[in-house]
C-alpha cells in the first residue's frame, strides 16, 4: 500500500505542477513575465496538496503530518543550522568562485547599482536599497519565504521522505527523493529558471544540474526532518536558500556560467552546499530520529 501512495503521491505532484506550467505558458504567461511569479508560487504549493490528496483518496488519514517542533534531544541545533546553513553555504561558495576568478568579482555590484540608477533611484539610495536586501535576506530569508516553501516540504520531506525511508533505508530515501524533487522542476528549467537558454545541451543539462543541487540540499533538508521529526527546519532552510540564492550575482561582473557560479546552482558557488549534503548523507544514517520510519 505505501508504494501505491508514493506512486500516486508523486503522479498527483508531477501531473498537476507540469499542467500548470503548460497551461499558464498556452495562456500567454511564460517564465519572465510578471505573472510568472503568481504561477511559481502556484506550483510550490502543489506538493503539499498533492500528499493531501493522497491522503484522502487512500484514506491514510491526516495525522503525522510533520507539524510538531521536534526540540527535544538538541533538536534547537538543527534549527540553528537551519536558519545560518543557507546563508553560510552561499557565502563560502561565492568566496570560492571569486578567489578562483577574482576578475569577476565586482564589490560595487555595477551591474545592479546602474540599472537602479536607470530606473530614476540616487546613488546612495541604490547602495541603501542593496544594503537592505543583503540584510534582509542573511536575517531574515529563512522565515519570509516559509509559506510557499511549506507548501514543497510538505510533500518532498514530511510525506514522501518518511515513507521512502521506510521502504528501502534513509540513505536511499535521500537519494530518491532529491532525484525527484530534481526532476519535478524539469519544465521550470526548460523555460529558464536557474540556468537561463541557450546553453550547450539545453535542456537537459540544466535539469540535470538541477537534479544535482536538489541531492545537496534535499540532503542537508532530509537531516533536518530525521533528526527533529519535524517538517519546520526543511522549510526554514528552503526559504533561506530561495532568499539569498541570487545575491552573489549582484557582484558578478564579465561573463559567468550558472553552471560554474557564483550563484549555489554552479558547482563552485554551491559547494559548500556539496559538502554539506554530503556530510548529511553521511550522518543521517546515525542520527536518532523522533519518529519511526515510514512516519514523522
Amino acid at each position: 500500500m505505501e508504494k501505491k501512495r508514493i506512486w500516486l503521491f508523486i503522479a498527483l505532484s508531477f501531473g498537476l505542477t507540469w499542467g500548470l506550467i503548460l497551461l499558464c505558458t498556452q495562456l500567454g504567461m511564460p517564465y519572465g513575465s510578471p505573472a510568472s511569479s503568481l504561477w511559481l508560487m502556484g506550483c510550490m504549493l502543489l506538493p503539499a496538496i498533492s500528499s493531501l490528496l493522497t491522503r484522502l483518496l487512500t484514506r491514510e488519514g491526516f495525522r503525522n503530518m510533520g507539524f510538531a517542533l521536534g526540540w527535544r534531544q538538541g533538536g534547537w541545533k538543527a534549527y540553528l543550522l537551519a536558519y545560518l546553513g543557507p546563508s553560510l553555504c552561499m557565502l563560502f561558495g561565492a568566496a570560492v568562485y571569486f578567489l578562483l576568478f577574482p576578475s569577476r568579482f565586482d564589490p560595487g555590484a555595477t551591474l545592479l547599482m546602474d540599472t537602479l540608477e536607470a530606473q530614476g533611484l540616487p546613488r546612495e539610495m541604490a547602495l541603501l536599497t542593496l544594503g537592505i536586501q543583503i540584510i534582509t535576506g542573511l536575517l531574515l530569508g529563512p522565515l519570509v519565504n516559509v509559506p510557499f516553501t511549506l507548501g514543497e516540504e510538505l510533500g518532498w520531506r514530511a510525506y514522501l521522505l518518511p515513507k521512502l525511508a521506510g521502504l528501502y533505508g534513509r540513505r536511499k530515501a535521500l537519494l530518491l527523493s532529491g532525484l525527484i524533487w530534481g526532476l519535478w522542476h524539469g519544465p521550470m528549467i526548460a523555460l529558464g529558471h536557474n540556468y537561463g537558454l541557450g546553453y550547450w545541451g539545453y535542456p537537459v543539462s540544466g535539469i540535470l544540474a538541477m537534479v544535482v543541487f536538489c541531492l545537496c540540499a534535499g540532503a542537508a533538508e532530509g537531516y533536518l526532518t530525521f533528526r527533529t521529526g519535524s517538517v519546520w527546519p526543511a522549510a526554514i532552510f528552503h526559504s533561506g536558500m530561495n532568499a539569498i540564492v541570487a545575491l552573489p550575482a549582484y557582484f558578478a561582473a564579465g561573463e559567468n556560467s550558472p553552471f560554474i557560479g557564483p550563484m549555489m546552482t554552479g558547482i563552485l558557488g554551491g559547494s559548500s552546499l556539496l559538502l554539506l549534503g554530503l556530510w548529511a548523507f553521511i550522518r543521517c544514517g546515525k542520527v536518532h530520529s523522533h519518529a519511526p520510519e515510514g512516519n514523522l
